[in-house]
């Protein structure tokens, strides 16, 4: 059994993860293969979030996506638009990259550890 903490530990490790590597891709990398990862990733973050929130894990993305709210819904259903993509020119991958940025961001800002 994981306890409360551990979980918004992992929600904020998670938004870390993803904040950093998706600052890196964009300016550096420009990979849509990159951004597939992440946006996968993020529905790793999102199932703890949902675990911390609501004290229930959600294994399948369908199910979770019925429980979310917009901002975090609208997280999955970019996923799957990029991870669905096989070509990107680089104004579409920084749009979809920021707006993955700016949802890790509030991630890391909502569960920082030392404001919990």
């Amino acid at each position: 059994d994981y306890e409360k903490a551990d979980i918004a530990a992992a929600v904020h490790a998670g938004g870390c993860a993803i904040y950093h590597a998706c600052a890196h891709n964009l300016v550096h990398e420009k990979s849509l293969e990159m951004l597939q990862a992440l946006y996968k990733q993020a529905v790793f973050a999102l199932q703890a979030k949902h675990a911390y929130e609501k004290g229930s894990y959600i294994a399948k993305k369908a199910d979770l996506k019925a429980e979310l709210l917009p901002k975090d819904r609208m997280i999955l259903e970019y996923g799957e638009v990029v991870k669905c993509t096989h070509t990107m020119d680089v104004s579409e991958l920084q749009r979809y990259g920021d707006v993955l940025l700016g949802w890790a961001g509030d991630l890391i800002q909502a569960y920082d550890a030392d404001e919990m």
